[in-house]
C-alpha cells in the first residue's frame, strides 16, 4: 500500500518538511483492508500575513476525499504555521505533524470507507512517524526512472491550448509580487473559468511538465538541490513553468541558461503548481463540492508516481562541471 505525504507551504518551510518523501517510503510494507490502495496526506501550512490566510489550530482537516473506482484516499490538514516556523529541529516538526495527524482521525472515520481499518491506519502511521522521529536523518538521493507505462487517450478537445494556459502564467508572472503570490492570482485567475476549462489547465499542465523529462533537468536539480529524487525533479520542472515559456523550454535544451537567470528561491517552489487546478476548483465550487476534481480527472492521463521516461543523454556525476559549467559555478560556490 502506498502512504504518501506532500506538503502545501510557503518558501520558509519547505527545508523543514523536506524529510516527508523518506517518510513516506516507510509504508509500502503495510495493508489496511482491499477497500484502500493509497492515501495522500498534504500538510497544509501557509503564513497567516499572507493573503487571505489565518494561522488555523494544527489539525484542521480543510480536504478529504475518497475515490471508490481508484480506492485513494486524499486528506489535507493544517499545521498552525508559527509551531512549525518556532520547531528547531526534525524531531520537533514530526512532533507538530502527529499531534495534527491524530486530530484528523474523527473526520476520516465519518467517511466510512468500506472494507479500510481506519483504526490500524492510525495506530500504524503514529508509530512509524513516532520511530522516524528517535532516528538521525539523512536525505536519500534516487531517481525512479522506469519508461512510461501507456496513457488514457483523451480528446484533444479535453486540453487547454496551449496558447492560452502560457498566457495565463505569462499574466500571472507580470502581476506577481513574488512565487507564492503568484500561486495564489494563479488559483484566482483559475477559479473565474468555467469547470471545462479548469479541468483542461490540468491536463495541459501535464503535458507540459512531461516534456522535461529529460537528463539536461536532472542535472539542473541534482547541482540546484544538492541532490536529485523523484519529488524535487518535478518541483523543479513546475516551478519553471512558473517562469514562462520561454525560460521553461530554453531550460529543457540547456540548463545552462538559468545560471544567469533571475529566478528567486528556485530550489525552494514548484510543488504547489500541482494542486493549483484543484485549489481553484474549490474556490469556485466550494470546499463541500461532490464535484470530481481536476487532478482525479486526469489521474490515468499522466501519472508521475509511476515513473517517466528521461530523455536526452545521461551523465556521470563527476562530469557535472565540466558539462554545465556555469550551472555548477553559480549553485556550487
Amino acid at each position: 500500500m502506498k502512504i504518501k505525504f506532500t506538503k502545501e507551504t510557503t518558501l520558509d518551510l519547505f527545508k523543514k518538511l523536506n524529510f516527508l518523501e523518506d517518510l513516506s517510503e516507510l509504508f509500502t510494507q503495510y495493508s489496511f483492508g482491499k477497500g484502500i490502495d493509497a492515501v495522500y496526506v498534504c500538510l497544509h501550512s501557509l503564513d497567516p500575513e499572507f493573503g487571505i490566510w489565518r494561522d488555523f489550530e494544527t489539525g484542521l482537516v480543510v480536504h478529504k476525499k475518497y475515490t471508490k473506482s481508484q480506492k485513494t484516499l486524499e486528506f489535507s490538514y493544517k499545521l498552525n504555521h508559527k509551531q512549525v516556523t518556532d520547531a528547531h529541529t526534525i524531531g520537533e516538526v514530526l512532533t507538530i505533524i502527529l499531534e495534527g495527524f491524530k486530530k484528523t482521525y474523527n473526520e476520516i472515520k465519518s467517511l466510512n470507507i468500506k472494507d479500510f481499518d481506519v483504526d490500524e491506519f492510525y495506530r500504524v502511521v503514529a508509530s512509524v512517524i513516532e520511530d522516524f522521529a528517535q532516528k538521525d536523518y539523512v536525505p536519500k538521493e534516487r531517481l525512479f526512472v522506469a519508461p512510461a507505462k501507456g496513457k488514457k487517450v483523451h480528446p484533444k478537445e479535453a486540453k487547454m491550448n496551449e496558447v492560452i494556459f502560457w498566457e495565463i502564467i505569462e499574466q500571472s508572472k507580470e502581476e506577481r509580487e513574488d512565487y507564492a503570490n503568484q500561486i495564489q492570482i494563479l488559483k484566482e485567475k483559475l477559479s473565474k473559468l468555467d469547470e471545462k476549462q479548469i479541468i483542461g489547465f490540468e491536463y495541459t499542465l501535464r503535458s507540459i511538465i512531461a516534456e522535461s523529462a529529460h537528463y539536461n533537468i536532472v542535472a539542473a536539480t541534482k547541482i540546484i538541490n544538492d541532490f536529485a529524487s523523484d519529488d524535487n525533479f518535478l518541483y523543479l520542472r513546475c516551478r519553471l513553468i512558473t517562469e514562462g515559456k520561454d525560460v521553461y523550454y530554453n531550460a529543457i535544451k540547456n540548463p545552462e541558461t538559468l545560471a544567469n537567470s533571475q529566478i528567486q528561491e528556485i530550489e525552494f517552489g514548484g510543488e504547489e503548481m500541482l494542486s493549483v487546478a484543484d485549489q481553484a476548483f474549490i474556490m469556485k465550487f466550494g470546499e463541500d463540492t461532490e464535484k470530481e476534481l481536476p487532478r482525479d480527472i486526469a489521474f490515468d492521463y499522466i501519472n508521475y508516481d509511476e515513473g517517466e521516461d528521461i530523455k536526452g543523454e545521461d551523465w556521470k556525476e563527476e562530469d557535472l562541471p565540466f558539462k554545465y559549467p556555469e550551472l555548477w559555478k553559480r549553485y556550487k560556490k
